[in-house]
């Protein structure tokens, strides 16, 4: 349609705004741009990677924009609609897709589907999909996957910034990892560390998050508890909890919190030996990723995130660097799944999974020195091709997780615990 992708990405890059969490799309196509993988000819070619960045759109259209204004924004969304829109019947049109559209792969990480829905309905379920989490739109409705890609990260710009094909600086500027080695145990002085919202009782993960801040004191005061030195944030929260403003506190120092207000989250997570890797709206979160940005261990307090939430299960060896604790305690009794964590991983442990974390940085965050995260999800694509054509059926999404048998288990006795959990707590 006479649209290459240096100029999708150029588009895409002029209407973005810095640590938006879902620019995956944009970073994927930076990316390849100069790869030396890619190729232009579409007999060698294995795969065909569709130049759209549906992602972006989600946020371009959003009412209320979370990292603040994006410029132009109505002319933004107009404008990015119509282009992915003509790419993808360009895309639809063409001779790859109609002989081979099994091989094709589109990276969404997230977007707004109306104005998709028609054209996807289309593609007769066929092409590839990435998306940020294994369970939404495209699981329940598409049955082509999908594979899972990261959140963007926070890394900062390098000084230097390579120029994109228009001139300007690439969105995806390569940075360098926070200041932090594997070695810096004795300056973390805070066990357990969480912040964030808790109003939403539409999503029931959003219940443990509630059930945490209203036994925090336990945790993070309790002087019997190894985790009594842990800091928990609410920055927004139903009215019955009712914790300390963290004015009162210099979060830069202070630990055994728990407070409501706002905070720093580069000072507390270089403080930090653990970090709560609460879900929100969905089973993934961005937590996972910035416990890698900080040398954090995370926390997993989600049996399904090793299903359909966490990327690249065949090269990053997530129960290495994590505590997984079990969801239903934690709904119970967070005192009890949170309170021994940093007793039952002492600090040699926690030497070793920041060692892991840091060498696996470059295939889960974008902009790490050197990342990988590009070539996993062509390699996961390549992967699902493969069983695909040889009509295996396993959880394609994560293919080193669990099989189809124990994920059908596990959901259905998550959802029963999930309900049970409501009607005491009601």
């Amino acid at each position: 349609g006479g649209v290459t992708p240096e100029m999708v990405v150029s588009a895409h890059r002029a209407c973005a705004v810095q640590g938006y969490l879902h620019n995956g799309d944009v970073h994927f196509l930076e990316a390849l741009i100069r790869h030396p993988w890619r190729t232009e000819d579409e007999e060698v070619a294995d795969l065909f990677v569709a130049p759209v960045c549906l992602g972006i759109l989600k946020y371009v259209q959003e009412d209320n924009l979370k990292m603040g204004p994006v410029p132009n924004q109505p002319a933004c969304a107009q404008r990015l609609t119509a282009l992915n829109k003509q790419v993808m019947r360009a895309v639809m049109a063409g001779r790859p897709f109609n002989r081979r559209k099994r091989d094709h792969l589109f990276v969404a990480l997230d977007f707004r589907l109306r104005p998709f829905n028609l054209m996807i309905a289309d593609m007769e379920h066929a092409p590839i999909w990435a998306h940020f989490e294994a369970w939404r739109w495209f699981a329940r409705n598409k049955g082509g996957g999908p594979l899972v890609g990261p959140y963007d990260d926070s890394l900062p710009a390098a000084d230097r910034p390579e120029a994109g094909p228009d001139g300007r600086p690439l969105l995806s500027m390569r940075g360098s990892l926070r200041d932090w080695t594997p070695e810096d145990d004795g300056t973390r002085n805070v066990a357990i560390f969480w912040g964030g919202d808790a109003r939403d009782h539409l999503h029931h993960g959003y219940w443990a998050r509630r059930a945490v801040l209203e036994d925090a004191y336990a945790i993070a005061g309790n002087a019997s508890s190894p985790a009594r030195d842990s800091v928990f944030v609410m920055t927004k929260g139903p009215e019955h909890i009712r914790l300390p403003s963290c004015a009162d506190y210099d979060l830069s120092r202070a630990k055994g919190v728990a407070c409501s207000g706002t905070f720093s989250e580069p000072t507390l997570l270089r403080r930090a030996q653990f970090l709560l890797a609460l879900r929100g709206d969905t089973t993934s979160t961005n937590r996972v990723y910035r416990a890698v940005e900080y040398g954090a261990v995370p926390i997993l307090t989600s049996r399904a995130a090793f299903y359909a939430a966490l990327p690249f299960q065949c090269f990053v060896p997530y129960r290495l660097f994590s505590v997984a604790v079990n969801h239903i305690t934690l709904y119970y009794n967070p005192p009890k799944a949170l309170g021994r964590i940093p007793e039952t991983h002492p600090e040699a442990w926690r030497r070793r999974a920041r060692g892991l974390m840091r060498h696996f940085a470059r295939d889960l965050l974008w902009r790490a020195p050197g990342s990988r995260v590009a070539e996993n999800l062509l390699l996961e694509a390549a992967r699902y091709r493969a069983q695909h054509k040889s009509k295996r059926h396993i959880n394609l999404s994560v293919p080193c997780g669990f099989p189809d048998d124990l994920i059908k288990d596990l959901k259905n006795k998550h959802q029963k615990a999930l309900r049970d959990w409501a009607v005491k707590k009601t």
